[in-house]
């Protein structure tokens, strides 16, 4: 007998047993719709059940793409990747365009591409100690 519930008490059993490793795998780290659909199809989710399952995490607050793209923009933004680099890596990660363009001009706000090339290239020249290649 399977312990899977039918899609429409997901909602209501969220934080019932069989739930508990989802909200243990989406509460691990920055989740999108993406990866806990991903998730939940290799565990052998039926895709009916998929798409409520990810219903009653965005309903509980652990999953959303806005805030994970912001999240992951961010932390790309920090290690000073170009936008598009990040816009490429956050398509990669299946995230809608809409949150893509939310989180690049969130990021505009406050530091740009120029800005981030000077501190990489500050940092090289530190580290080869002023030297120039030719």
């Amino acid at each position: 007998m399977s312990s899977l519930k039918p899609a429409s008490d997901l909602r209501s059993n969220f934080h019932s047993r069989p739930s508990a490793a989802l909200r243990r795998f989406a509460r691990s780290g920055v989740r999108s719709r993406r990866d806990v659909a991903g998730y939940l199809t290799r565990t052998g989710y039926p895709p009916g059940q998929v798409a409520a399952w990810i219903k009653a995490c965005e309903h509980a607050g652990l999953v959303d793409d806005r805030a994970a793209a912001r999240l992951w923009a961010g932390n790309w933004a920090r290690r000073d990747y170009a936008d598009a680099a990040i816009r490429s890596k956050l398509l990669a990660k299946g995230f809608h365009e809409r949150h893509i363009d939310e989180s690049i001009a969130a990021l505009q706000s406050d530091t740009d591409d120029d800005a981030r090339a000077r501190r990489v290239l500050a940092g090289l020249l530190r580290r080869s100690g002023g030297r120039r290649s030719p």
